[in-house]
């Protein structure tokens, strides 16, 4: 499975199952970037830009307000992009900042066209961990947060008190998937931390039945 407890997911060494090597995924974000006349220079050090890219159907964020202030706590400029706009060059400019935050979902394929030194951050639905997209990200780093707790309504409280029960049950995984996801600000913070002083290494879940937190 993709879950976080079964893979020990870390930025150093996701997306090695699916691009062999770095050469390779290097080879094919430059394709993608050239396609639309974008450079491959290497993402600043420490990140100066910040992108939140958020879709315009429920599955968003619903502490969006806080989680760009605390990007601007860590960055000069960052801001938030729709996705409504599904033309090609225009889905990889999502991906042009040097910490792009998204919410799970089929728009994180674009991150392939992501250049050296850059950061994506994506965060899985509260009880959907094992929905984190395992797309080939060798050239750049990726981190994935879950969802802070939250309730739902249509899913057995059983179900909302164990993670493993959640993505058993099909009603459960569809409904969650459907909800804004309460991205957890402490969590994103001390991520933001590490990525500015080159210290990610350091971050560990630690899991209990219904959610694993970053630590």
């Amino acid at each position: 499975g993709n879950t976080l407890r079964e893979s020990r997911l870390d930025a150093q060494n996701c997306g090695s199952n699916v691009v062999p090597t770095t050469t390779n995924a290097v080879r094919f974000a430059k394709a993608l970037r050239a396609r639309c006349s974008m450079g491959y220079a290497p993402a600043s050090h420490p990140p100066k830009t910040a992108q939140v890219l958020v879709r315009t159907d429920n599955r968003s964020f619903v502490n969006l307000d806080a989680v760009v202030d605390t990007l601007r706590e860590a960055v000069p400029m960052a801001k938030v992009v729709s996705t409504d706009n599904l033309e090609f060059c225009h889905q990889l400019s999502w991906y042009d900042a040097d910490i792009v935050v998204i919410v799970t979902g089929a728009h994180v394929v674009a991150q392939a066209s992501m250049r050296p030194g850059q950061h994506v951050i994506e965060i899985v639905p509260y009880l959907h961990e094992s929905d984190f997209s395992p797309a080939a990200c060798n050239a750049h780093s990726r981190h994935v947060l879950v969802g802070s707790e939250r309730q739902y309504s249509n899913v057995p409280g059983t179900l909302q008190a164990n993670q493993r029960l959640c993505m058993m049950s099909s009603q459960c995984r569809k409904t969650v998937r459907k909800y804004p996801t309460v991205v957890p600000i402490a969590e994103l913070r001390l991520l933001l931390q590490r990525i500015l002083t080159g210290k990610t290494a350091e971050g560990v879940y630690r899991c209990t039945p219904s959610r694993c937190a970053y630590t």
